[in-house]
């Protein structure tokens, strides 16, 4: 029995970055919070939560999936803007005036 909780506890603590152990809460312990967390999460997924929603209707979602997407699109459009802008790629959109012809076709800002 020692050297279950040695392997389950001990081991990771031995092995591993003290500072993680200390500051992280679900980094201590090695494996086990992670298998737990994830063991519930199937248990609700696979089981519990059917049988909760066996005799309720379904969630309507139309408009909350409507309007989610417009709003990631807009996230998305100024995300794409703000890139352009830092990477100075938005220089190549658009028109831009050329010195005259005695002057070596430089572009002028």
């Amino acid at each position: 029995m020692e050297q279950v909780v040695y392997l389950l506890d001990g081991f990771w603590r031995e092995i591993g970055d003290q500072r993680v152990h200390t500051n992280y809460p679900l980094m201590s312990g090695g494996p086990i919070p992670i298998i737990l967390i994830v063991s519930a999460y199937l248990y609700f997924v696979r089981v519990l939560g059917p049988k909760w929603m066996k005799s309720r209707e379904p969630f309507e979602l139309k408009w909350t999936i409507r309007i989610y997407n417009i709003l990631v699109s807009l996230v998305n459009l100024y995300m794409f803007y703000r890139g352009t802008m830092v990477t100075n790629f938005a220089d190549y959109f658009g028109c831009k005036q050329v010195a005259a012809r005695g002057q070596g076709h430089e572009i002028v800002d």
